[in-house]
């Protein structure tokens, strides 16, 4: 333990070394206000960017877990190679009910049966998927949410469709008109059914709109003359409830194919997984540029310098106090180039928190399952990462420079 004395004499060093940094960064105004500004930019474009990223994540999870496959999706084993409703199985509420009860995690499930038809109106033919729901139970799922003008379903005997704005212009038919669909019944035969357009929904994705029309799930079960349901879809409170949950579903279900929606959307999950790699790869590009930056800088620093610190060497200045100072000088630096950077990064954050309109790039959004609209997330553990980094880099960008200085003979110094 230190004495007072020896607590009093290290306090006079880190005092001495904070003056001696200071000044010398105040004496090269243009170089480094010109690395300051750098380190400025890199910072907040770093964070503003990683927060983006994170929206982007965090935006694809929950427009594949809102969709139609939630977290978990029960289906018959044949039924994702074929969806035709003869791959369906016996829906049994009674097991449902009590499966689910005793999941305290559990956000909701919901039973559907759908089947890929072809629609006919009055004036065009288009394909797409018929969805029959229980619209009590879709909570779970966009469905609930969707703005819809005329009539919703309410319940699941409701015999009218919605369909999506997209498809509804394609079709070129009004709203309380009939539209006919084409489709395989469990007997594989044929089957044309008519339907009355109660409603036209319109969603996030123009997609959604073109593939989906929806109609209550006993309804079409009794126009199919069947009592099979094609799925069941279930949605936790987090993604790691559900991932906790899966072995119990699978072992309730051992006839049944239990996919995770990683398994459903392939695409959404290859780029979910990817956005950490992208993330440290961008942030290793961007603090190692400006490291070489601060690593020229300070160097230059040196040699302007060499004259002076061979002097304070002579003068008594120990070589582990100028390879602190040289150190001092980098992280203070960075110190500040961070604090103002992490400023500017928040008031850009608080900005756009509403988030950045991707309309214009309408074709390449849907394709990545994501909505028009990025909203950023900003993580605590991303900005750790950049502030942990940008400070690691600096010791490391300043101890060739530091050494150098420690280096340096004070007699020849003084000579030069």
């Amino acid at each position: 333990m230190l004495s007072v004395s020896e607590s009093k004499s290290v306090f006079e060093k880190i005092k001495l070394l904070l003056a001696l940094s200071t000044r010398n960064l105040w004496r090269q105004k243009r170089r480094n206000s010109v690395l300051l500004i750098a380190i400025i930019i890199a910072v907040s474009g770093v964070i503003v960017l990683n927060s983006l990223i994170r929206g982007m994540q965090t935006q694809m999870v929950e427009q594949a877990v809102s969709g139609l496959s939630a977290h978990i999706n029960i289906q018959s084993a044949k039924f994702r190679d074929d969806p035709w409703v003869g791959h369906g199985f016996i829906e049994d509420s009674s097991k449902l009910d009590d499966l689910f009860l005793k999941q305290r995690t559990l956000r909701g499930w919901t039973t559907r049966l759908h089947t890929p038809v072809v629609v006919m109106s009055e004036r065009e033919t288009r394909g797409a998927f018929l969805v029959g729901i229980d619209p009590e139970r879709e909570s779970i799922s966009f469905i609930n949410d969707l703005h819809i003008e005329g009539l919703t379903l309410t319940r699941t005997l409701d015999n009218s469709v919605i369909i999506g704005r997209a498809l509804f212009d394609q079709l070129r038919t009004k709203l309380g008109h009939r539209i006919v669909v084409t489709l395989q019944n469990v007997q594989g035969i044929s089957q044309d059914i008519g339907f009355r357009i109660s409603g036209v929904y319109d969603a996030d994705r123009n997609g959604i709109e073109k593939q989906y029309i929806f109609t209550g799930k006993r309804a079409l079960q009794q126009l199919l003359d069947t009592t099979l349901i094609s799925e069941i879809a279930i949605r936790f409170q987090s993604e790691k409830d559900a991932q906790q949950a899966q072995n119990f579903i699978v072992a309730a279900f051992p006839d049944l194919d239990v996919a995770t929606w990683q398994q459903l959307n392939p695409l959404s999950a290859f780029m979910f997984e990817i956005v950490d790699v992208v993330i440290f790869i961008w942030l290793c590009i961007v603090l190692l540029t400006l490291v070489f930056g601060l690593l020229n800088s300070l160097l230059t620093a040196v040699l302007e310098r060499k004259r002076e610190i061979g002097i304070v060497r002579a003068v008594g200045l120990r070589s582990s106090m100028v390879l602190a100072q040289i150190m001092l000088e980098s992280v203070l630096l960075m110190v500040l180039g961070i604090v103002i950077g992490l400023l500017f990064a928040f008031l850009f954050l608080f900005w756009i928190h509403e988030g950045i309109d991707l309309s214009m790039f309408a074709a390449g959004v849907e394709l990545m399952n994501l909505s028009p609209k990025i909203v950023p997330a900003l993580q605590l553990r991303d900005v750790v990462l950049v502030v942990g980094t940008s400070l690691l880099l600096a010791v490391f960008a300043s101890l060739l420079p530091a050494y150098r200085s420690a280096r340096i003979n004070p007699i020849e110094a003084i000579r030069s």
